[in-house]
């Protein structure tokens, strides 16, 4: 039984949201787990200066061992323990006051993706950027060039980087992420309805991951200020052409199905143990 497509048209309150913030932890580290290599793969290919195949990127990353498909495991797992906490909990909030509205199921999972999407972007760049920096640079000497010690000053410049590209990523993604689940899940249910949504949030969420991604990498010495969202965006454009801006979208694909697939099938179970 979906827990996001059929929601009681009352005001949530703790009791009834906490179970959704319990399950979306759980939901969260299993898909975690399961979908880390492939997110490595992505980003390993969003940020190289050329255009790179799944299998290039797959031999950087495997260059000191498989172990490398897992690197940066720690900083993801911490990272998507708490956002998927607070996404389902906070999508589940939002919904139910969204249930008083006339745009239906699939609207009001939309709006309430959309809006808790918004509103969790600060925390994601947060966490995302040191997530993309492990996996990208094992080091810290991104940060400062090999004559310039780091300093605390560099490493809250690059603290919320890509802030701007993330809240675009999870606002558009998360409606789409949510309205398509709300959508298939009554017909299909949560394994089917997880993979197509997983699916929509990339399809979606896919150029501004690219620029968030870039802009996080990005050496600060290099650059010398923070990177912006359009500069950042021509700049790939002139360097890689508009397939640039869906860099690593078939590896992404097939992790977002299979991922979301068991997300979902893992939050419908969870919340209704903890409930």
């Amino acid at each position: 039984m979906s827990c996001i497509s059929r929601r009681p048209t009352i005001v949530a309150t703790a009791p009834t949201i906490l179970p959704a913030f319990l399950a979306g932890s759980v939901a969260g580290a299993t898909g975690c787990v399961v979908g880390h290599p492939f997110d490595l793969l992505k980003v390993v290919q969003q940020t190289s200066e050329k255009n790179k195949s799944l299998f290039a990127a797959a031999r950087a990353a495997t260059a000191q061992g498989p172990l490398g498909l897992f690197r940066g495991l720690g900083p993801a797992l911490a990272a998507q323990v708490g956002t998927s906490a607070l996404l389902f909990g906070g999508q589940t909030y939002i919904n139910n006051l969204c249930g008083k509205t006339t745009l239906g199921s699939c609207g009001n999972s939309a709006v309430s993706g959309f809006l808790i999407g918004a509103l969790m972007s600060p925390m994601t760049a947060l966490l995302e950027g040191y997530k993309c920096r492990a996996q990208v640079h094992p080091s810290r000497e991104y940060l400062a060039a090999p004559s310039t010690p780091v300093t605390l000053k560099l490493t809250a410049r690059a603290a919320f980087r890509g802030i701007s590209a993330t809240a675009m990523r999870c606002s558009f993604g998360n409606a789409a992420y949510f309205g398509a689940y709300s959508a298939i899940d009554g017909a299909l249910g949560p394994f089917v309805g997880g993979a197509v949504a997983g699916v929509a949030f990339w399809v979606v969420g896919m150029p501004f991951d690219v620029i968030k991604s870039r802009m996080q990498t990005a050496p600060l010495w290099k650059l010398g200020s923070t990177p912006r969202l359009l500069p950042t965006a021509r700049a790939i454009l002139l360097k890689r052409g508009p397939q640039g801006f869906y860099a690593g979208l078939p590896v992404t694909l097939l992790r977002a199905a299979p991922m979301q697939a068991v997300v979902f099938y893992t939050y419908e179970i969870a919340i209704e143990w903890a409930r």
